[in-house]
């Protein structure tokens, strides 16, 4: 993870014009190309390529650099925006967690990312069948909680609890297979 990049979005974050110009200059191409083969369609990328560096822009200061790195950030905003462009006009949203995977040229955060995706299979593999699918469904086809409910034939409440409850137990086991790699 480049320092350079983080410290760019920490001074985004207090409001630096230029140095929100330089991230946008870094990162706007890649994001750009991801969000057309996402969405299919150039002016939906366009949208969402500006409605993506506007959040960023108003919540710059909440990145953590120990959880993910400057262009992870970037991609999980992006594909956040680009479901609910889909979503507003009527689509399924069908996209792939490792869409993004094609988009980044270094060799050595290719290898990241699919180390990264091997711990995230493992620590799903490991939950309950009822979290796993609702976690599935949330975050590899993008539905709503609504329509997770709707698909699963459960209460909204209950489809709510299971995403829940999956995130925190991924999230602590994916914590336990990063500290037992150090």
């Amino acid at each position: 993870m480049s320092s350079a990049e983080c410290e760019l979005l920490q001074r985004a974050s207090q409001g630096d014009a230029a140095a929100f110009e330089a991230l946008y200059d870094r990162f706007s191409g890649r994001i750009l190309g991801l969000l057309v083969r996402w969405l299919r369609d150039r002016r939906d990328a366009d949208d969402v390529l500006q409605e993506t560096f506007w959040q960023v822009w108003k919540t710059a200061g909440t990145f953590d650099a120990s959880r993910r790195s400057v262009f992870g950030w970037l991609v999980m905003i992006a594909r956040s925006r680009a479901y609910d462009c889909l979503r507003r006009n009527g689509r399924t949203a069908t996209m792939a967690l490792g869409d993004d995977a094609g988009a980044v040229d270094d060799p050595f955060t290719k290898l990241q990312q699919q180390e990264d995706g091997r711990a995230v299979a493992e620590a799903l593999a490991e939950l309950d069948d009822s979290l796993r699918q609702a976690v599935c469904l949330a975050f590899y086809e993008g539905l709503t909680h609504v329509e997770i409910a709707e698909r699963l034939q459960i209460p909204l409440g209950t489809a709510k609890t299971r995403i829940r409850q999956g995130m925190l137990q991924l999230r602590s086991r994916l914590r336990d297979l990063q500290e037992g790699a150090h």
